[in-house]
């Protein structure tokens, strides 16, 4: 089983976060039950951190920790109504906490395209034996004909790349787009085009991708999050 690691810097960053958590509650009233609510999901979110390396399965570990930092910035808004500290202190672990939340949906994204990603390599592969089976076939069994001139390529529209005009056909727009980007940029990520495609699933994003790559318009570098895109030329 392959699994990931989280950055050092993160699990310092919850040990720091969850010290910091319980100075600003120990101002909170003698018995509040806030209090203890808000200790124990910081360190619900401390021990996922620490045992995310050794999940069987790290998408649900990440929905647990999304979980736990989405209840804190429930419970601190709470802590804010009731004036319980001053409310710059409040206000640095909701920065913090949000920083943290982001990070791990970043992280989702990233799991959710891995997987898409070792699906289709799967699908391709199945796909491709089949084809050659077809193609041994069918050469035992072929007979001469006369050779035909091969269809000329529809015209390319003016947008794309210039360099892929005699090698592509009905590219559609997102794919003139991450063509533009990779050429300019020389390589890419998949998540660099999330902020291109607003309300685009990265599995139609991962798809787009791996037509181009199909295509030898575009190489494929790097496995998993660290897959990088460069052009084919």
């Amino acid at each position: 089983m392959s699994v990931s690691r989280l950055p050092k810097e993160i699990q310092s960053k919850v040990f720091e976060l969850t010290l910091a958590l319980y100075r600003v509650t120990d101002f909170f009233p003698e018995g509040e039950a806030l209090r203890r609510h808000l200790r124990q999901k910081a360190n619900d979110v401390l021990g996922s951190v620490a045992e995310y390396s050794a999940s069987d399965d790290q998408e649900r570990a990440v929905l647990g920790m999304l979980a736990h930092i989405q209840t804190i910035h429930s419970y601190l808004g709470v802590a804010r109504a009731m004036r319980f500290v001053k409310p710059i202190n409040l206000t640095v672990l909701e920065r913090e906490y949000r920083a943290l939340e982001d990070f791990f949906t970043r992280e989702l994204d990233n799991q959710k395209t891995n997987r898409y990603s070792s699906s289709e390599e799967r699908k391709n592969g199945a796909f491709h034996e089949r084809e050659a089976r077809k193609s041994e076939h069918s050469e035992v069994r072929s007979v001469r004909t006369p050779s035909r001139a091969a269809p000329r390529p529809a015209a390319v529209a003016a947008d794309t790349p210039r360099v892929f005009t005699e090698k592509s056909s009905a590219l559609n727009d997102r794919q003139k787009t991450i063509l533009a980007h990779i050429e300019a940029q020389k390589q890419a990520r998949i998540s660099d085009f999330f902020h291109f495609f607003d309300g685009i699933s990265s599995k139609t994003i991962q798809r787009d991708l791996h037509d181009l790559v199909s295509r030898d318009i575009l190489k494929r570098e790097g496995e998993k999050r660290w897959t990088t895109y460069t052009l084919n030329v």
